[in-house]
């Protein structure tokens, strides 16, 4: 697939299911998508892949800090509450958690450190979908959370970009909605 088709065809899959890539070519979309643009190369992305017993780890993770929540606001929570917590990383066979290690101090501020993570995550969607799997990038409030960021070695001024969930799409991509091109883009001559 040449790269203007999977950029025009790349879609966010929220339904994924097994395979996930196996690890050659796990390694493969990862190389390829280190090539994102970095003013500086300072590098500032770091990525932690999840599967199995990690994706459990992270339910477990995520269903301790809702627990802890709802006790400081003095709330009880049902045992389904938790298991939906428990089981959000479950919706895809493979989670890829992207953060930004950031370089306080640095001639390169902070946003383009963002930036370029930002773009490496855009890389990894489309290698993905080029190699024949769907994902979808969530963020939310786990991104947010400074027990989350610290399990995966972010510091508090780093950030977690979000989570890139990976695996075969279960259901047909919906098209795109269709927009009208001068409504974003200007010409100056």
């Amino acid at each position: 697939m040449d790269a203007l088709t999977c950029i025009q065809t790349r879609r966010s899959q929220a339904q994924l299911t097994s395979p996930a890539p196996d690890s050659p070519t796990l390694e493969k979309i990862l190389k390829v998508a280190l090539n994102a643009p970095d003013h500086g190369l300072l590098r500032p992305w770091r990525i932690t892949v999840l599967t199995e017993n990690g994706l459990i780890k992270l339910g477990d993770l995520m269903a301790a800090i809702h627990q802890r929540q709802a006790n400081a606001k003095g709330l009880k929570l049902t045992t389904e509450q938790l298991e939906h917590t428990r089981s959000r990383p479950q919706r895809a066979p493979m989670i890829l958690v992207v953060g930004c290690k950031v370089t306080l101090e640095h001639k390169i501020p902070v946003v383009e450190q963002q930036l370029a993570t930002g773009a490496l995550t855009q890389n990894l969607q489309l290698a993905f979908h080029a190699a024949g799997f769907g994902c979808i990038w969530r963020t939310g409030e786990w991104s947010y959370h400074a027990e989350i960021k610290q399990a995966f070695g972010l510091e508090e001024h780093d950030l977690l970009t979000g989570f890139l969930y990976v695996g075969t799409p279960a259901t047909p991509c919906k098209p795109r909605t269709e927009f009208k091109f001068s409504d974003y883009v200007q010409f100056w001559s």
